[in-house]
């Protein structure tokens, strides 16, 4: 079974294709999604988390109910140099093996392909645990303007926002196949239904 990374940057549709991949059949692991799940309250993550971070460390990560508060996490550890890496370090190891067993099912129910979005893909260097990458592009001034629209930000905010993630100019080596999402919605989920039919012809 193939397994397609699917990935992209801040605004550049990466969930929008995603959602449209699912409407086609695709079994989604949603690596953001399953890192939220981990962390919640009775996730493999919460107990080292809010030990490490929380108990030992003294830092203002939890609600009011002793949950963990995603953003306050990531302001405590966001820059820091040896916060972060920890933090990861509890996620990432979970996440993959979360990955592998939700592929191993996708494999025994018949599936010949399924898609793992990791916004991350890149960054963290997991290109060796899926067998193609499709990046979701868009040009750098286009996405600024999206995500200032999207998400009613200053210009200088959205480049502050895209700055902490390699540019989509960067990522483009890695892709085996290139979304790209300029154009309207329509014109995307073409290119999209064109690339998964095609992925599911080649096994």
């Amino acid at each position: 079974m193939l397994v397609v990374g699917l990935t992209g940057g801040i605004a550049s549709g990466k969930s929008t294709v995603s959602a449209m991949l699912k409407q086609l059949g695709a079994p989604i692991f949603d690596a953001d999604r399953e890192a939220h799940r981990l962390m919640a309250r009775g996730g493999a993550a919460f107990a080292p988390i809010k030990e490490e971070f929380a108990e030992r460390l003294g830092l203002d990560i939890l609600t009011a109910k002793g949950n963990i508060d995603r953003k306050k996490l990531g302001a405590a550890v966001f820059g820091e140099q040896n916060l972060l890496p920890r933090l990861e370090g509890y996620l990432h190891c979970l996440v993959e093996q979360n990955l592998l067993k939700f592929a191993e099912k996708a494999k025994k129910r018949g599936f010949a392909a399924m898609v793992a979005d990791i916004p991350l893909l890149v960054e963290k260097s997991w290109q060796s645990k899926v067998d193609k990458i499709w990046l979701v592009y868009l040009p750098e001034s286009l996405q600024l303007a999206r995500l200032c629209q999207r998400d009613r930000l200053s210009a200088k905010d959205a480049r502050r926002r895209m700055g902490a993630q390699l540019p989509l100019t960067a990522k483009l080596p890695y892709a085996d196949l290139v979304i790209d999402n300029s154009g309207d919605i329509s014109q995307t989920r073409e290119k999209v239904e064109k690339a998964w039919k095609n992925l599911l012809s080649q096994g």
